[in-house]
């Protein structure tokens, strides 16, 4: 979902997460400026700063 400027995005757990029960979809929203490239399209995923790839 692309709202004014945040995109949501979102990543699937890492096995640590589900060993410790955290198993669900995890989401975020980021600036839409972190997934636009030079020519104005967007990119499918970004890694955000805790390492992980989000994807739109």
């Amino acid at each position: 979902m692309i709202t004014a400027r945040t995109i949501t995005a979102h990543r699937q757990p890492t096995a640590g997460e589900i060993s410790f029960g955290y198993g669900a979809i995890h989401y975020a929203e980021f600036p839409i400026e972190r997934f636009m490239r030079e020519d104005g399209t967007l990119k499918r995923w970004i890694v955000a700063e805790d390492g992980l790839r989000y994807y739109y």
